[in-house]
């Protein structure tokens, strides 16, 4: 997510936060300044050599999305990974 940050938005800086959640797991969540809406997520093209992020985030992660920031421009993206009982 962080990667995706830094390739693909026009904004210096970013903000990473990492939450537990009470059920067990892990909330990440990135944040960013830019004015430009998200991509929205489509199938990736399997014949390229990038563009496969959100599809990997979304195979693995419990829930997943983007929101706008409140009372600030930009949006963040976020995914919620539990952990796996064994």
């Amino acid at each position: 997510m962080l990667a995706d940050v830094h390739r693909h938005v026009k904004s210096p800086e970013c903000e990473l936060r990492l939450r537990t959640l009470p059920e067990g797991g892990v909330r990440v969540a990135v944040a960013e300044r830019s004015p430009e809406l998200p991509v929205r997520y489509t199938e990736p093209d399997w014949d390229t050599e990038s563009g496969r992020g959100i599809f990997l985030i979304a195979s693995v992660a419990g829930q997943w999305g983007v929101t706008p920031r409140q009372g600030r421009r930009g949006e963040q993206g976020w995914a919620e990974f539990t952990a796996v009982k064994s």
